[in-house]
C-alpha cells in the first residue's frame, strides 16, 4: 500500500499549525516526522488518522482518497484499560488474537511477571510497550504512532524498534520522534 499526504495545511484560531505538508510512504517504508515541540506533529497524525480534517490537502491510499482507514495507532497517551492486564489489553484491541499469542508477543518486550499486572500498576515505559504490541498486532493496513519510543532507555528503544520492524510487513509506518538518530532505516520529514 502506498500512503500519500498532499498539501496538508491546518490552522487553529488564526494560528497556522501545518503548512503544505506533502510526503509519500511506500509499502514497508518508515517515515519519521520530526520537529520542535508544539510544531504540529500530533495534529498531523490526527489528520492522517481521520480524527481531524485539514483545512486544505488530502490523504491518498494507492492513489484514491483515504476516507476512514484502519490504522494500528499509538497515541501520546497509552489508552490502556487500567483495570485489566497487558494480555487482555492486547486481546481487546486485536480481534481473534489468542491469549497464548498475546503472551508470546508481549514477552518479547516485557518481563513475564509484568503480563498479569493491571495496566495501571505498570510503569509508563511498560504501558508504552503494551500499546505498541496492541497496534502492531492489529490487522490495520498502516501503522501510525505518536512518540512510540518516548520514555524508553536506548536499549529498550532498539528492542521496541526491532520488534515493530519485524512485524511491520509491507505496511507503511509513520511515527513522530524527537531524536531521528534512533531510526537509521527511516526517511525523515521535518516540520518547521
Amino acid at each position: 500500500m502506498e500512503f500519500k499526504a498532499e498539501h496538508i495545511s491546518k490552522t487553529y484560531d488564526s494560528h497556522r499549525i501545518l503548512t503544505d505538508v506533502s510526503f509519500t510512504v511506500g509499502p514497508g517504508e518508515c517515515l519519521a516526522v520530526t520537529g520542535a515541540s508544539g510544531i504540529g506533529k500530533t495534529t498531523l497524525l490526527r489528520i492522517l488518522l481521520g480524527l481531524e480534517q485539514p483545512d486544505t490537502g488530502r490523504i491518498l491510499i494507492d492513489g484514491k482518497p483515504a476516507g476512514r482507514m484502519k490504522a494500528g495507532a499509538v497515541f501520546q497517551e497509552n489508552r490502556l484499560v487500567e483495570t485489566v492486564d497487558a494480555v487482555e489489553n492486547v486481546r481487546m484491541a486485536t480481534r481473534g488474537i489468542s491469549r497464548d499469542k498475546a503472551v508470546q508477543e508481549l514477552k518479547m518486550l516485557l518481563p513475564e511477571d509484568a503480563l498479569a499486572i493491571p495496566a495501571v500498576k505498570l510503569s509508563g515505559g511498560m504501558q508504552r510497550r503494551v500499546a505498541v504490541v496492541r497496534a502492531v498486532l492489529s490487522d490495520a493496513r498502516i501503522l501510525i504512532m505518536d512518540e512510540p519510543l518516548s520514555g524508553l532507555d536506548d536499549g529498550t528503544k532498539t528492542i521496541v524498534t526491532d520488534y515493530i520492524r519485524s512485524r511491520q510487513q509491507d505496511r507503511p509506518w509513520i511515527l513522530t520522534v524527537h531524536e531521528f538518530r534512533d531510526l537509521p532505516f527511516a526517511k525523515e520529514y521535518r516540520l518547521v
